[in-house]
């Protein structure tokens, strides 16, 4: 029987060729690595759990553990991701899942699962956090809120932020995320922070939104902050889970079903405040 062990650094070289098993374009040995020693994890020293077979990795499931402010509260997430078994060991799967299922208070999050992997959590009491995407085209026109400027420097955008999204900012910044903030100067508390992506699928580019700290903003401002993404990604669509815009309906915009849901498991969280931040999605350029 394989050995169960946490997933650290030092195991990095012997999980990677499990990690080849997925289909993920331009995401090298180096690119895994950033990912995995991402500076979020707080006191964890590892990334999800192993198993071994002597000392070889026959089995992976990652876990990108982080610690969010939601509604005043801090909560512990882990979103899981990239479980992959060998398999003459398949029989031993649920051996990766179970600690993170075991800690108390842990909110756990699949965004990217796969068909075999919706059917195991399911049966485990997670539930649908997103089942669609919207699609929102690049509009001919644009409207936007009088008064207010587009800041994308860092060292700008951080002097207006709240505490907590600051450190949304700090700890997305050094990765591949990237950011625009819409600022009325003379409201320093009326703000819009917007993280992003260029993805590519299916030999399309869009701009992917991981994160919207005001609805209100987004929307109204929608046309001038396409054409911000068109300048910066070359984009012609922007995708934004519906659960980030709260029941809003978007100009022009059409819904798209997930091949596979986004699940989640949690008695704290409700779904809707969740957003897609510190995940592989952040990283992930061509899925």
């Amino acid at each position: 029987m394989a050995e169960l062990r946490k997933a650290t650094i030092d195991l990095f070289p012997d999980i990677l060729p499990l990690l080849e098993h997925f289909d993920v374009p331009d995401m090298g040995s180096e690119d895994w690595f950033h990912l995995f020693s991402a500076s979020w994890k707080g006191k964890r020293d590892y990334f999800g759990y192993v198993l071994m077979e002597g000392r070889k990795a026959v089995g992976f499931l990652g876990g990108l553990f982080h610690e969010r402010l939601f509604e005043e509260d801090r909560y512990p997430v882990c979103n899981l991701f990239c479980w992959y078994v060998l398999e003459e060991f398949r029989s031993q799967s649920l051996l990766l899942l179970m600690p993170f299922l075991r800690e108390k208070g842990l909110t756990v999050t699949s965004l990217t699962p796969s068909r075999e992997a919706s059917l195991v959590l399911k049966k485990f009491n997670f539930t649908v956090l997103e089942s669609s995407v919207m699609i929102l085209p690049m509009l001919p026109f644009g409207w936007a809120s009088l008064g207010y400027e587009m800041l994308s420097e860092p060292g700008l955008v951080s002097l207006v932020l709240s505490p907590g999204d600051k450190i949304l900012l700090k700890d997305h910044s050094p990765h591949w995320c990237r950011h625009i903030l819409l600022w009325n100067g003379e409201k320093s508390g009326e703000y819009c922070l917007i993280l992003f992506n260029k993805v590519r699928k299916r030999g399309v580019n869009f701009t992917q939104v991981y994160h919207v700290s005001n609805v209100g903003l987004f929307l109204r401002n929608l046309g001038r902050i396409q054409r911000r993404f068109f300048i910066l990604n070359k984009t012609f669509f922007t995708v934004v889970d519906r659960r980030l815009l709260k029941g809003h309906r978007a100009f022009g915009g059409f819904s798209y079903e997930l091949r596979y849901p986004r699940l989640m498991c949690s008695e704290d969280i409700r779904p809707e405040i969740v957003d897609n931040l510190y995940s592989e999605l952040v990283f992930l350029k061509k899925i």
